[in-house]
């Protein structure tokens, strides 16, 4: 099986749940776990907009080489979910319904 990088709402998609079902899984199942959250920074259209993002630890959080910046200029990356939590979710998921 091949290893692809997925939002969080294309495997919520995928699974059939909302995003914040996917979140509550996730969590409830250990498969993720938050270590905390960071403000951010973007440039769009006439300035800098920021906003809180949560970050999360576990074997399928894969970390994009793509980010926003934090207060300090640091880049904090992208994170995004490896395609085999897919399989993982749908078998849990089926012993649980």
């Amino acid at each position: 099986m091949t290893i692809q990088a997925m939002t969080f709402s294309q495997v919520a998609k995928a699974v059939r749940l909302t995003r914040e079902q996917l979140y509550a899984t996730l969590r409830a199942t250990e498969l993720i776990e938050s270590v905390g959250f960071e403000r951010v920074y973007q440039t769009k259209g006439d300035g800098k907009q920021s906003y809180m993002t949560e970050r999360f630890d576990g074997t399928y959080i894969i970390n994009n080489s793509m980010g926003q910046k934090d207060a300090n200029g640091k880049v904090v990356f992208h994170q995004l979910l490896d395609s085999r939590i897919i399989e993982v979710l749908k078998e849990q998921m089926c012993h649980q319904g």
